[in-house]
């Protein structure tokens, strides 16, 4: 089938680092403009003051931000990932749910392993988060579960609790599996 056209009927979930290559050979280099050098000299150095102050929480939360900003998304991914773990056991939602953002859009739209397993401890702390639940959809999608997927698309879109654009989202992804 891979060939021959659907190659989702046989690739699983994958890695965070395998996606994030992946994405990574068909997004172009981030434009750098004469504006834009003095922001990643900063970002080159806050970078390296960050590998001398491991557990600088504000740094990484800094990192993040910066990060996002210059569209570094596997860079604010890891980021975010320290912040979590230097935040432990005080793990805010906003906190997993900025990580799962991350992960997404470095990964190119997919769920990896590692996001899947973020999620599921997120939604032991907060197993009622409208978003945190819109990341169980686009999970069930990764791992083919896709009734799943479809009865919380019909769940948001009754209860309309959702970010209008996530719901679309939800919706184009499920619109191109014609099921």
């Amino acid at each position: 089938y891979y060939f021959i056209g659907r190659s989702d009927l046989i690739q699983t979930q994958l890695t965070q680092k395998k996606l994030e290559t992946n994405f990574s050979t068909f997004i172009t280099k981030n434009a750098k403009n004469i504006n834009e050098e003095e922001i990643y000299i900063l970002f080159n150095k806050l970078r390296k003051t960050l590998l001398e102050r491991p557990t600088d929480l504000k740094g990484f939360r800094l990192l993040v931000t910066t990060s996002l900003s210059l569209k570094e998304y596997q860079t604010a991914r890891i980021a975010q990932e320290t912040v979590i773990e230097l935040s432990n056991p005080n793990v805010s939602v906003e906190d997993y749910i900025l990580y799962l953002d991350l992960a997404l859009l470095a990964a190119g739209g997919r769920v990896s392993l590692e996001a899947s397993e973020v999620l599921q401890e997120a939604e032991v702390l907060y197993p009622q988060n409208e978003a945190l639940i819109f990341f169980k959809a686009l999970e069930h999608l990764e791992k083919r579960e896709y009734q799943r997927a479809v009865k919380i698309f019909y769940f948001f879109q009754e209860n309309d609790s959702l970010d209008i654009k996530k719901l679309e989202l939800l919706k184009q992804k499920l619109l191109r599996l014609r099921i």
